[in-house]
């Protein structure tokens, strides 16, 4: 295949590169030991409600001065909500892996009754794991591998012909050549093989509570999902972090991708970004003005920025902090393929082919509270396509 031909490529200019770097130092092997933290925490999504999750953190803390606050670290939670979501997660976290070597992993097994649209009918059951692989090959620039498997299955009414319109749905009573106007339920179940190879050019300060710097990563990827002929594409992503004074931050972020023609419904929800995915598009890591995947779409663009004012900071103990922002997208669609499935179904919304639609700008505003150097929680509305969204999430939204 010629995506397998490039990622050769690929690895093997990263593996010279690498060998001409001669500015690594060794890395050194302390002997820290590992610790062990318990704590419970919650979540707040439209999609989900309220979500309780019970953690448990095996870790070994790196240098005080070091970029990262955990040299390793691996967590295991499982969590319910309110609205019956339910997830189980492990996840391995190493940036120290070796000189010039980190190593980032996930396991994940859930189900989203309300995925998308909150209040919609589109129920998600989706197992996923994947390992991200990076290795340092001169200054700040990096080059990562990732490789993993994504089995899902979604159900839900006619509106999922929207929402994948290339892929081909079957409902009990209804044979799937045909769209019968009683059907009350379409599903589908995929299985996804799939890789990303990137360049990463990391400018941070450091990689906790960043303050200065930015960080670059463009790639591409491909899969087996959708069927024989699969498919591939490429993203990039760009963000940004400036403090004119001491407590303020600007930050900002752009990222695009496009995806070939697929009848795959994995990658038309997710950017496999640099070892954090992004969930596209909605949610409090793309767009905090509409629910977790509220649209997808075969790829499209990506914007924010905050304006982020700590109210009270007391240096490694913790801060709280003020964010006001604003988030944009801009998915591409594609028309179903069926002309007409129900009566009265608006089909002239929808593009005849592949289109940019209008931005969908959300802005608000929230509360971010730090515990010691890395530990955050935080809580944001934002009103998007005419309705405030409150997210309660872990970590900042980049």
């Amino acid at each position: 295949m010629k995506v397998l031909r490039a990622a050769l490529s690929l690895t093997l200019l990263a593996s010279a590169l690498a060998a001409q770097d001669s500015t690594s130092t060794p890395a050194s092997a302390p002997d820290v030991p590992w610790r062990t933290s318990y704590f419970p925490y919650v979540t707040v999504s439209p999609n989900d409600g309220l979500m309780g999750i019970g953690r448990v953190l095996f870790f070994r803390q790196a240098n005080y001065d070091d970029r990262v606050s955990l040299r390793d670290a691996i967590a295991l939670e499982g969590g319910y909500s309110t609205k019956d979501a339910w997830l189980l997660r492990g996840r391995v976290d190493m940036p120290k892996l070796r000189d010039g070597w980190r190593l980032a992993a996930s396991v994940e097994t859930g189900k989203q009754p309300n995925f998308g649209v909150p209040g919609g009918s589109l129920s998600r059951t989706r197992s996923v794991g994947w390992v991200d692989v990076t290795r340092r090959l001169k200054g700040p620039l990096q080059f990562a591998v990732r490789g993993g498997v994504d089995h899902q299955r979604v159900s839900g009414d006619v509106n999922l012909y929207y929402r994948y319109p290339r892929t081909t749905f079957s409902s009990p009573g209804c044979p799937p050549e045909m769209l019968c106007a009683s059907t009350t339920e379409l599903s589908t179940s995929q299985t996804d093989v799939n890789a990303r190879a990137a360049f990463v050019v990391d400018l941070r300060d450091r990689e906790f509570d960043t303050r200065q710097g930015a960080l670059f990563e463009a790639g591409f990827f491909a899969g087996s999902g959708g069927g024989e002929q699969g498919y591939h594409g490429v993203y990039g992503m760009a963000r940004g972090w400036y403090s004119p004074r001491r407590g303020t931050r600007l930050t900002a972020r752009v990222a695009a991708m496009g995806v070939s023609e697929t009848d795959a419904i994995g990658i038309m929800n997710e950017m496999p970004a640099w070892e954090s995915p992004v969930t596209t598009f909605g949610g409090p890591t793309s767009h905090r003005g509409l629910g977790i995947g509220q649209v997808s779409g075969r790829g499209g663009y990506l914007a924010g920025a905050e304006i982020r004012h700590d109210l009270l900071n007391v240096g490694e103990l913790g801060a709280i902090t003020a964010v006001v922002f604003v988030d944009g997208m801009a998915p591409y669609r594609d028309r179903p393929t069926v002309d007409d499935p129900l009566p009265g179904t608006p089909w002239k919304d929808i593009p005849k082919a592949r289109s940019l639609d209008d931005w969908t700008i959300g802005a608000g505003g929230g509360i971010a509270i730090r515990v010691l150097r890395s530990a955050q929680l935080t809580i944001t509305a934002a009103r998007g396509a005419g309705v405030t969204r409150w997210y309660v999430s872990s970590g900042w939204s980049w």
